[in-house]
């Protein structure tokens, strides 16, 4: 009876192992399908990378091509390692395009993420000078997603699209007399004077709250140093101010943050009317009920500590 077990329990083990590896098999062949049906001589440096073709519109084929990503941002900035493996691509085939297009969704999250898709964005300006780095958002780039869209050549957006939101907020409750109701003396021991201050479960001397807002205050000021490197027109004293500012009202008071109104399948048609359209997305995102568990272990994680772009 336990020899029967054992067999079913092994062959049930192949099947799955049989399972995953020919899931594994079909993705690589169809990245490799997608990469040799474009015809587009591009030069794949990551595996997930996938590329879908849009003709343009005219009968005549053309060689000017622009690459279009799509970046849908969450409070931890998910999608960058994604998006940064696309801008590899994007730099090692800079020949092969005339402009790169991003459609930016995103109501902002934590600094340090955003700071890198920020920075991902500056390699494209650095790194390939010769391309025309365009920023549709269709709904929302604030805060965080707007920090990251200040290294384009242009940002257009929808009428109703919220931009801007340049300001920090860090939440922090203190549940340190709930503690104390329940018998539960909480301690934190350190070494360096700032190395804990304003937590969860601790009293916040003025010193450490006044330090904590000096923080904050410090990433504010290099928010609105990454602003007026690229929007030097800006009135830093009228949107730095933590607003988020519907599009149009944007431009109908000449703020500065947006250069037109405009959604992004109007500038896309318009493109594709001369020009190829590659859809660059990678296959390496992660899906279903262990992700999503994943992120909500990842997001409870030390949030006490964290700054938001919001």
């Amino acid at each position: 009876m336990n020899f029967a077990y054992v067999a079913v329990a092994l062959a049930l083990l192949v099947c799955v192992l049989g399972i995953r590896l020919l899931r594994k098999k079909r993705r690589r062949s169809r990245i490799i399908q997608q990469s040799k049906l474009h015809e587009s001589g591009l030069t794949l440096y990551h595996a997930s990378t996938l590329v879908r073709v849009k003709l343009p519109l005219t009968i005549q084929k053309t060689e000017r091509r622009v690459a279009v990503l799509d970046f849908k941002g969450d409070l931890k900035a998910s999608e960058r390692w994604g998006l940064s493996a696309l801008i590899d691509e994007i730099v090692l085939n800079s020949d092969c395009f005339e402009e790169v297009l991003l459609k930016v969704e995103s109501p902002g999250g934590a600094v340090a993420e955003y700071g890198f898709v920020y920075a991902e964005l500056e390699r494209i300006r650095e790194r390939a000078p010769k391309l025309q780095l365009t920023v549709c958002v269709d709904t929302v780039a604030a805060s965080g997603g707007y920090l990251m869209s200040l290294p384009a050549h242009q940002i257009f957006a929808a009428p109703f699209a919220m931009v801007g939101s340049i300001g920090v907020v860090s939440f922090v409750p203190n549940i340190r007399k709930l503690l104390q109701q329940l018998k539960i003396e909480p301690r934190t021991y350190t070494a360096g004077n700032y190395k804990r201050t304003v937590t969860l479960t601790d009293d916040a001397s003025e010193e450490d709250v006044a330090h904590y807002k000096q923080q904050l205050t410090l990433i504010h000021e290099q928010f609105k140093c990454a602003l007026k490197k690229y929007r030097s027109h800006v009135d830093l004293d009228l949107v730095a101010t933590g607003e988020a500012w519907l599009a149009s009202s944007t431009v109908e008071k000449s703020l500065g943050l947006v250069d037109a109104l405009r959604v992004s399948s109007d500038y896309l048609l318009e493109l594709n009317r001369d020009r190829s359209l590659l859809f660059l997305t990678t296959s390496s995102r992660e899906r279903g009920f262990k992700s999503w568990i994943k992120k909500r272990i990842e997001a409870s994680i030390d949030q006490s500590q964290r700054f938001f772009l919001k």
